[in-house]
């Protein structure tokens, strides 16, 4: 019985390091695959991976380490909402940025902390089209604020 018992425990933490394993590929793949853009702010230019699909904004920018100078992601929602972001996973502050479709911001919050998970964000106009991070201190630093297309 014992035996048995010992065998089921190894045979089921096998398939947890299998599965963990599979999963940070899958992720990696899908980083890797998640198509960048260009976009202009102002007189500012960053360089966005953009997350359009569901699995994409639900994965965001989690368990990254970092977000470079000059970088964001872009949650394209494809209709206006109050979409709300979290910090789930996160290992850097953020600054987060709502938009309309036609790229008007309507609310940027500034250096959103990891410890604030599971608390969520949320514009302060339900009529969100985009949402943009990127590094904390970039939106102050490049001028991006509420109003600015």
């Amino acid at each position: 019985m014992s035996r048995t018992v010992t065998l089921i425990v190894v045979v089921l933490a096998l398939a947890g390091v299998y599965f963990l394993f599979y999963m940070s590929q899958r992720i990696e793949i899908a980083q890797e695959l998640t198509p960048t853009a260009l976009i202009h702010i102002g007189s500012s230019v960053i360089e966005v991976e953009v997350a359009s699909t569901p699995i994409a904004r639900a994965q965001g920018l989690s368990g990254r380490k970092s977000l470079g100078e000059g970088k964001g992601m872009l949650f394209v929602f494809w209709e206006e909402g109050n979409w709300g972001i979290w910090m789930k996973d996160m290992q850097f502050p953020i600054d987060i940025v709502w938009a309309r479709e036609d790229g008007t911001i309507t609310t940027v919050l500034h250096d959103v902390a990891t410890s604030t998970y599971p608390e969520i964000f949320y514009p302060s106009t339900p009529d969100a089209y985009y949402v943009l991070e990127v590094p904390a201190g970039s939106a102050k630093h490049e001028g991006i604020e509420g109003g600015i297309k």
